[in-house]
């Protein structure tokens, strides 16, 4: 599905217009390592509050920022190579990772705001990732479907 038609989408169902982000917005996503197909989308579709479907939020900006920089679990796992793109209704992130280097697409995963992530390992934070979707573009056809997986992993897992 065409990203504009996503947002066309997201829009409607949100009721939250989607704009065109600030250079010094995007500036500060660079910052945080996000990778070009984020930068793209928020450059043309930021939104401009809090866009929820079915317990999924995507978010402005500046409140993934601070979801990177402040809060747990971003602050915790954006070192690391995650960079918290949107929440679910419990705490929970959705992360794209790309901590593996030279992928061209990175997938999106979930992460629980109920860990230790700082204490862990690389080798256990990777264990503890549940990856929802393939891609971002993947990911926004599944958060405007509603059929976004919210449940993170409490124990590695085992496949």
């Amino acid at each position: 599905m065409d990203k504009r038609k996503i947002v066309q989408d997201l829009a409607t169902q949100t009721g939250v217009a989607f704009r065109r982000a600030s250079s010094e917005d995007i500036a500060q996503l660079k910052i945080l390592g996000a990778p070009d197909e984020i930068l793209d989308f928020f450059t043309n579709y930021e939104p401009s509050d809090c866009a929820e479907i079915s317990g999924a939020r995507l978010w402005p900006i500046a409140e993934l920022i601070h979801e990177n920089k402040d809060y747990v679990p971003g602050a915790d796992l954006q070192p690391r190579g995650f960079l918290v793109i949107a929440t679910n209704e419990c705490g929970d992130s959705f992360c794209v990772d790309f901590s593996v280097p030279g992928k061209q697409s990175c997938p999106v995963v979930i992460m629980s705001h109920e860990l230790s992530w700082e204490e862990m390992s690389e080798k256990e934070v990777h264990a503890l990732r549940k990856v929802v979707a393939q891609s971002f573009t993947e990911f926004l056809e599944l958060f405007v479907a509603g059929r976004l997986d919210k449940e993170p992993l409490f124990e590695p897992n085992a496949g």
